[in-house]
């Protein structure tokens, strides 16, 4: 899998993020509570379910929304883990990358959205998400590339 990060157009911050869910290695509240007894391991959000990548990227009700809003099918998304649904999106014979270019800046998207709402009290939506994706999306474009205006030219 180390060879396709180079395959990819996307920020390098996007990628980081990719490699991070990959490896379990993004700090989430169930994540903390591991470390921190003190820590309540529950998502800020739902306050139901303790927060994982996974909860905050594919189960909450705004990664729900957002996705399907983006036209991918709920079970195209669960796969047991980040990192089996990265080899997943990866797995296209024709080495068209652009599902998974696409997938991850939703993903990058949501997560940042998430925490911005935990920390900054902010409110969101499901377009506003998809929108700033699109923007990250068409920004790591090259040059020559044609941006896309919306999702559904898409998928």
């Amino acid at each position: 899998m180390h060879k396709v990060w180079t395959k990819l157009s996307l920020q390098l911050r996007v990628k980081h993020f990719a490699w991070r869910c990959a490896f379990d290695s993004l700090l989430t509240n169930a994540r903390r509570a591991s470390f921190i007894s003190t820590v309540n391991p529950c998502c800020h959000l739902c306050l139901d379910s303790p927060e994982t990548v996974k909860l905050i990227l594919f189960s909450c009700l705004l990664a729900a929304e957002v996705w399907e809003l983006a036209g991918k099918a709920p079970q195209t998304l669960m796969a047991d883990t980040f990192r089996g649904l990265l080899n997943t999106w990866l797995n296209d014979d024709s080495g068209d990358y652009s599902d998974c270019t696409h997938s991850l800046c939703i993903a990058w998207v949501l997560w940042k959205v998430c925490y911005e709402a935990i920390l900054q009290g902010r409110c969101t939506s499901a377009p506003l998400v998809l929108h700033h994706a699109l923007s990250l999306h068409n920004a790591a474009l090259p040059p020559s590339a044609t941006p896309i205006n919306t999702w559904s030219t898409i998928y």
